[in-house]
C-alpha cells in the first residue's frame, strides 16, 4: 500500500561532500545533483546547497502545473 513516506524519483537528489567539508565550522563544499532532470550544481555553502534544491523543485512543480491532464 502507498505511504505518504514514499519516495518520488523526482524529488531525489545525490550530494557528495568534498574532503573539505567541515559542518562543525559551517564550511559545507560539495556537489549536488538532482537525479530525475541531471541539473547538477558545486556548492561552497549549506545555503547555496539547499538553495539549488528550492530551485530545482520550485521549476518542476511549476513545470507539472502547466501539463494538461
Amino acid at each position: 500500500m502507498p505511504s505518504s513516506r514514499e519516495l518520488k524519483p523526482d524529488r531525489v537528489f545525490a550530494v557528495e561532500f568534498s574532503s573539505d567539508t567541515d559542518p562543525t565550522r559551517e564550511r559545507m563544499l560539495g556537489r549536488v545533483e538532482h537525479i530525475d532532470s541531471g541539473r547538477r550544481c558545486l556548492f561552497d555553502s549549506l545555503e547555496e546547497l539547499v538553495g539549488f534544491m528550492e530551485e530545482v523543485l520550485v521549476a518542476r512543480d511549476r513545470k507539472n502545473l502547466k501539463t494538461p491532464l
